[in-house]
Order: structure tokens, then sequence, then C-alpha cells
């Protein structure tokens, strides 16, 4: 039985995989990395807060005193059980995760939040095509607070693109042509999306590393989080807020880092433990509603505005 660390900032596990399990760590480290590191030589020192335990039909998660047995034995299943057990630790040590996207700008960390349609992939894209940001997170971000710092950890995922932000912003879309699935994409086009959020296409965030040439930066100091609305009345309008007048806004775009085929992991691991938005109070970050209308690109004005933050 061969043993690796798996770790970040965060989180520590000893994963084990059974001889003659058909497993390849190198495709687990081109996904999860630079998010989640897999190595056999490392952290030995910091203690473990699980362990994972990969058998030919089965693998065993083994936290505390308790051990739950999965079905997940193939690269794809454990791929995703290892980010959900990283994000329930982090849960478990009172981070909490939104349903956004996040840019890292100065080396800080740039949260977009808000309702479905709203545009949190599509600004977060329209930043990067720039060149001036790196790419932290999209579908989901944690809060961690450490030593009185509120860092942003941004998620790996693929990232599913409105058709209407690839025809709006012609830059982007011939970066993303090598990547794109143009047949899939011309149909769409066809149906004349313009208003609708449903249909789009995917690309991994490797992918919008090479083809943009951005970095990806996981870990940032969190700057601000901007909550995005639409309102064809502006181009653009930041409006900075204080918490108070955010927070109903924050807690409604609370969401669980585990995702749903695998909550059974909330109840496992740390006994149902939810998130609380007590760690924002009080921190050094800022807080706007952004006022825009989605067909206009607003990036370059936004990254003016941060400039003189």
């Amino acid at each position: 039985m061969k043993k690796y660390n798996i770790y970040n900032r965060f989180v520590k596990f000893d994963f084990y995989i059974d001889d003659g399990v058909d497993i390849s760590i190198d495709a687990l480290k081109n996904y999860l990395e630079p998010y989640i590191y897999i190595d056999d030589n490392c952290c030995e020192t910091k203690e473990s807060d699980l362990t994972i335990i990969t058998l030919k039909e089965s693998t065993e998660i083994v936290y505390k005193d308790k051990k739950v047995i999965t079905k997940f034995t193939d690269n794809l299943s454990l791929k995703r059980l290892i980010i959900d057990l990283v994000n329930r630790i982090i849960e478990v040590n009172t981070g909490i995760f939104f349903h956004s996207s996040s840019v890292v700008f100065n080396d800080n960390s740039y949260i977009f939040i808000g309702d479905k349609g709203q545009g949190k992939t599509t600004t977060m894209l329209n930043l990067l095509s720039n060149q001036v940001t790196s790419y932290s997170s999209n579908e989901r971000t944690a809060l961690i607070k450490e030593n009185d710092v509120l860092l942003s950890y941004g998620n790996p995922a693929r990232i599913n693109i409105r058709v209407n932000t690839l025809r709006q912003n012609k830059q982007l879309y011939d970066k993303l042509i090598p990547v794109l699935d143009l047949e899939k994409y011309n149909h769409l086009v066809k149906q004349d999306l313009s208003l609708d959020c449903s249909e789009r296409v995917d690309i991994s965030y490797n992918d919008i590393r090479k083809y943009l040439e951005v970095d990806v930066k996981p870990i940032n100091k969190t700057a601000a989080i901007i909550n995005l609305l639409y309102d064809p009345k502006y181009d653009f309008y930041l409006d900075e807020i204080d918490y108070e007048v955010i927070k109903p806004t924050l807690e409604k775009n609370i969401i669980s880092g585990v995702y749903q085929d695998r909550l059974f992991l909330e109840q496992e691991i740390g006994n149902g433990i939810k998130p609380s938005i007590q760690i924002l109070k009080d921190q050094n970050i800022k807080y706007y509603n952004l006022y825009k209308n989605n067909s206009i690109d607003c990036s370059k004005k936004l990254i003016k505005r941060l400039e003189n933050e």
C-alpha cells in the first residue's frame, strides 16, 4: 500500500492507495494543483485532519473515531471526493463558502456574488481577458480567518460560459477558440439566447490559464466582496456599502463547500456543523453593489476604480 500526503495551507490528509488499484496520481495532481497538492514526502510534522484509504472496491474515510465507506475508486470520483473533503474541513474550522467567482488584483482577492444571471462568470472572464488580474475561482470561494486576516480560497472547477458572454467579448472569444466546442457554440448562437443564461459552453481552469495567459492564485488576502446587480440604466456604477446593508445578500449566497451528491459528508465530518457569517464581522474588507448593464463590458472601469481604492 502506497502512502501520500494531500495538503494545502489549510488542511492535511494521509492518503493510502492499495496495491493494484488503478489510480493515476499524476492525473489527480494535474487537476487539483495549485489548489491541492499530493506527494509522498511532505508535511510529516503536521497532524493529519483525516485519512483516506482507497481499496479496489471502496474508499474509506477515517475522521477521528469514525469510518465512512464510499464507492469512490476511480480518478474522477476521487478527485471530487478530495475537493469536498478539503472544503468540509475548512468549514469545520469556521471557514465559509459563497456561490461566487473571484479574481486577484494587486495580490488581493475580489469576490463576485449575485443571483443567477447577474454576471459572476462574465465579469470574472472580462477581467481576466484584460490580463491585469489572476484567476482564483468560479462557482464557489471560501473565506477563512487566519491570524486575524481574512483569506480567500478558490476551488478547482470547470467554467461554464454563457454563449452571450463570448458573443459580446470578441477578445475573449478569439483567445478561447482553440478549446471551444464550436459546433455547440454556433448551434446556440443561432438560437439567439441573448437573455438566456441556461445554455453554456464549458472549459477547464487550466485552459483559462493557458489561453488567457493568466496566473492561477488560489489563496489570497480578501479585499472586497462585490454584489452584482443588473440595471439597464447603468453601464457601470460601483456603490460602496456597509456590512449590515449587504449582510442579507451575503447570507443568501452562502453555499455548502460539499457538492450536492456528496452532502452526506456534512454529517459524517463535523457532525453537521454549519458555517457562520460571523467571521466577516469587523473585518477590514470592503463591500460594494455593482450596478451594470450586462450587455456592456465594464471590466476596465472596474479595474480603474479598484486601483484608486
